[in-house]
């Protein structure tokens, strides 16, 4: 099984560096400012050693807004003080609302088989995975972080935008690498239905190709579930990229 943690990771800074001596000698202070990605030339933040993560944390809640008719999702800053911890150690505050967390590389024992890590770019569906596939090496090892702990709640990168006729959830999530390896995903449509009480419902999926280079180290990936209804048919629609959009956010639960 691969070592997964149930969350994601959200909104403010996130920063990579390179595991060499002088990169670890610098002092960076980057707190409400845009992503940022540092990669020694590369400019895509993928295949770093050292995973650094900052920015203002936010509580999230959704609701029913009577007056408009509308679900809201509501965020507000988050002010406390809190350790922050992951799986793969690695040290962290929030302090006064402000993540300032610095992750290591994960052990041999946390690696797990690419196979099983492959599961997360297909919407963690069950049984065969006919629309992902990875290439660079049959022998590659992967571990994902999804989210970061403290001792009352989950912090997690995500955003939520609500429509009247459904949702789409955003979150970044973080996968290492032992090797360079490609993981390629297909188009996929697949559409279910089904009665009930003499109505017919369904639901289409749509799985968005892609092809993500994928680094020796830590990577950043990109997931967006678009889930919309309209009367007893829904559609939802599975994406997956490289990348951090400024909208997103660190969220606390």
């Amino acid at each position: 099984m691969t070592k997964t943690k149930n969350g994601r990771l959200t909104g403010g800074t996130v920063t990579w560096l390179p595991v060499v001596p002088a990169v670890l000698g610098l002092s960076l202070v980057l707190t409400g400012c845009p992503t940022i990605a540092i990669d020694n030339g590369n400019n895509d933040g993928n295949g770093l050693g050292l995973l650094l993560l900052s920015g203002q944390v936010w509580t999230m809640e959704e609701g029913f807004n009577r007056d408009t008719e509308t679900w809201e999702s509501v965020t507000a800053k988050f002010t406390e003080n809190r350790e922050v911890f992951s799986d793969f150690g690695g040290t962290g505050w929030i302090t006064g609302g402000l993540l300032d967390f610095r992750g290591g590389t994960p052990g041999d024992n946390d690696l797990a088989d690419m196979e099983e890590a492959l599961r997360a770019f297909s919407g963690w569906e069950t049984g065969d995975i006919p629309n992902v596939t990875v290439s660079g090496s049959a022998d590659a090892r992967a571990v994902w972080l999804t989210t970061l702990e403290t001792a009352a709640g989950t912090i997690s990168r995500r955003a939520v935008t609500l429509s009247a006729n459904g949702r789409t959830d955003e979150w970044v999530n973080y996968i290492f690498v032992d090797r360079n390896v490609t993981v390629t995903g297909e188009l996929r449509t697949h559409t279910d239905r089904w009665e009930w009480d003499g109505d017919t419902f369904g639901v289409t999926t749509r799985h968005e190709a892609f092809t993500l280079p994928l680094r020796a180290g830590w990577n950043t990936v990109h997931f967006a579930l678009s889930a919309q209804s309209a009367g007893n048919i829904a559609a939802n629609t599975w994406g997956v990229s490289h990348g951090d959009p400024p909208h997103l956010k660190w969220v606390i639960f």
